[in-house]
């Protein structure tokens, strides 16, 4: 074998291993799909832990709310990419509001129990 020869040889050796490689980059934000995650619980007085009807449920940040059933249960369903701390306020007219701060996990269902001052 010639010198051209090898040299041709080892310049196509380096473009087909050039061709197989790909820049690795940071994924598409586009093409992240968020995750479902539950926060549900119930809504209670405060001195004899019966439930509240209607009140009003809501992430102070604006994602989610709901309002409380007769049962007093609630539940909101927010789209998590991340990690996510929040704030969760309780609300009736009548009634003391009462907050909770929450740490959310995508994926992880989280259960909450705000008690409102009669």
């Amino acid at each position: 074998m010639n010198v051209r020869t090898i040299l041709l040889w080892g310049i196509i050796i380096v473009l087909m291993l050039l061709s197989g490689c790909t820049n690795a980059s940071a994924p598409d934000q586009s093409q992240i799909t968020p995750i479902p995650t539950k926060v549900s619980g119930i809504v209670i007085r405060n001195d004899n832990l019966t439930p509240i009807a209607n009140a009003l449920i809501f992430d102070i940040a604006g994602l989610a709310r709901d309002t409380s059933k007769s049962d007093g249960k609630f539940s909101m369903v927010y789209q998590l990419l991340a990690q996510t701390k929040t704030t969760i306020v309780g609300s009736r007219s009548g009634f003391g509001n009462d907050t909770a701060f929450v740490t959310l996990n995508p994926g992880v269902d989280t259960t909450v129990t705000l008690r409102l001052k009669a």
